[in-house]
């Protein structure tokens, strides 16, 4: 019922998908722009390396979603023939340096918020890795959102909308089914109280939150809303409130011409070498590198 009531409620916006070819032992950077980027291997198999560390591979069918800056890195092939989807220009991404590709991914982005714009994929720190080659469905339907976005015809962006629709259905069954976390953070989200204090921060960044003042929020003493935010969210609400204050100066960086001081005073951060550092950590980039590839991506 849960994952019912969150579908009726979710917001989902993707942009057209890119066919990401990468051959053994290249790297194909994917830049942080705000959204969530989205990943379907179609062939072969590879790894998503963050912070410049190996990361955990992924291959034929699996589904990825990864929130930060990321690289792709080609591992190698599976053997089998390579997809022959053509793309319009602009929209086939090749790893460096270029070889002959064996690891193939769609490559996409999305945005699905839920009730007060809560990013709900926004809340997980690492990425969410699904191995979907026993479900005939997504594959289904990604060939269907593969074939949309080379078509770029009146209401195909509607339609990959609604087919991405479908795919987080696939996956949100996946991970309520998981044996750890499920979907104990959306659960967070259906609590009124926690939701309360979520939306306060979401609205107001830059306010001088701490725990007691959320908890002041959910209309609960400290220690339960300590207790249940990182029962819900595993994690602690200020690391929350770091995440918020990092998400809204990136989207600013990204949008604005606003200066970097500024930025992060309009974040919540005290000082600019505070804000700088903070946002390397959870980036990879400063705030200047992090402009100017968003410039470059546009």
């Amino acid at each position: 019922m849960l994952l019912d009531r969150l579908m009726k409620d979710l917001n989902v916006s993707v942009a057209p998908f890119a066919m990401c070819e990468v051959a053994s032992g290249s790297l194909l950077p994917i830049g942080e722009l705000g959204w969530v980027t989205i990943h379907f291997v179609l062939a072969g198999s590879g790894r998503i390396n963050m912070n410049r560390s190996a990361g955990p591979e992924i291959s034929k069918y699996t589904l990825a979603l990864v929130k930060r800056r990321h690289v792709l890195e080609g591992s190698g092939g599976d053997g089998t023939e390579m997809p022959q989807l053509s793309l319009p220009e602009g929209e086939r991404l090749v790893g460096r340096p270029a070889g002959d590709a064996d690891f193939v991914v769609a490559c996409g982005r999305i945005q699905a918020t839920y009730g007060a714009g809560i990013g709900i994929f926004d809340l997980i720190d690492d990425p969410i890795i699904i191995d979907f080659s026993d479900s005939p469905d997504m594959r289904r339907l990604f060939e269907r959102i593969l074939e949309e976005s080379k078509e770029h015809s009146e209401g195909s962006l509607g339609m990959i909308e609604a087919l991405m629709r479908q795919c987080l259905v696939l996956l949100l069954r996946r991970l309520s089914d998981a044996d750890d976390r499920g979907l104990t953070f959306l659960s967070g989200l259906e609590d009124p109280g926690i939701s309360a204090a979520i939306a306060e921060v979401l609205d107001h960044p830059a306010n001088p939150h701490t725990v007691q003042s959320m908890a002041t929020a959910a209309t609960m003493s400290r220690s339960a809303f300590a207790e249940s935010f990182r029962r819900y969210f595993n994690e602690t609400p200020m690391t929350f409130v770091r995440h918020v204050r990092l998400r809204r100066s990136a989207d600013m960086l990204r949008t604005t011409n606003t200066s970097v001081g500024y930025v992060a005073a309009q974040s919540g951060f005290a000082s600019r070498s505070h804000f700088s550092q903070s946002f390397t950590v959870e980036f990879g980039a400063t705030p200047g590198e992090f402009r100017r590839a968003a410039a470059e991506d546009v």
